[in-house]
This record gives C-alpha cells, structure tokens and sequence, in this order.
C-alpha cells in the first residue's frame, strides 16, 4: 500500500510540473504576440507541438 501511495504522489507531482510547463510556454507565447490558441483548440496537440 505504502508504494502505491508513493507513486500516485509522484504521478500528481509530475503532472503537476507538466502543467506548470505547458502554462510558461503558452505565457511566453502570448507575451510575443503568437495567438496559437485562435488557430489550435489545443496547442500541445499533435499539430500544436508541430507547429511549436
């Protein structure tokens, strides 16, 4: 039980950094006045993170 509750913490902490990450890039892409975001519903896609 304790592994299990070890690794679902370190899954969460994981995708938490993910999140942080993709929520920088999509920042610094604005900050630059690229609006993928009108073009792409999801710009961590396939054709978004082609397109990046």
């Amino acid at each position: 039980m304790r592994d299990l509750r070890d690794l679902t913490r370190y899954r969460k902490k994981l995708i938490h950094h993910r999140t942080s990450e993709q929520n920088r890039i999509h920042k610094i892409l604005q900050d630059a006045n690229i609006k993928l975001t009108s073009v792409l519903s999801d710009i961590f896609g396939v054709s978004g993170r082609r397109i990046l």
